[in-house]
C-alpha cells in the first residue's frame, strides 16, 4: 500500500516547506492522518528522518506525527535517528 500523503510531500521536500504545510493542512488541523503507514510501516515522519528533513519533520509532529509508531522492521522515527548517524538536532527535536 502506497502512502498518499508521502506521494504529494516527496516532489516538494526539502526545498518548499509552505507547499507542504499547504498539503498537510492549517496548524492544528486534523484534515489528514498525518500518521497514515504505508506497508512497510514508513510514516512522512519516518521518511523526513530517513533523510534529515529537520523542517518537515518538525512540521509534523506539529501537526500531530506520534514518535512511536513503528516500521514493519520495528524502527520508530527515534530509533532511526540513532542509527543512521544520530543527527543531533533531530534527535532532540524528537525528545
Amino acid at each position: 500500500m502506497q502512502n498518499p500523503l508521502l506521494d504529494f510531500i516527496k516532489p516538494y521536500a526539502p526545498r518548499d516547506l509552505d507547499a507542504m504545510r499547504e498539503l498537510i493542512g492549517a496548524e492544528g488541523g486534523k484534515s489528514i492522518d498525518i500518521n497514515v503507514q504505508e506497508s512497510s510501516g514508513t510514516t512522512v515522519l519516518h521518511w523526513a528522518v530517513r533523510r534529515w528533513y529537520i523542517d518537515l519533520a518538525r512540521l509534523v509532529l506539529e501537526r500531530g506525527a506520534d514518535i512511536n509508531i513503528q516500521d514493519v522492521e520495528g524502527d520508530s522515527s527515534l530509533h532511526l535517528v540513532s542509527i543512521a548517524g544520530g543527527n543531533v538536532s533531530l534527535f532532540e527535536l524528537l525528545l
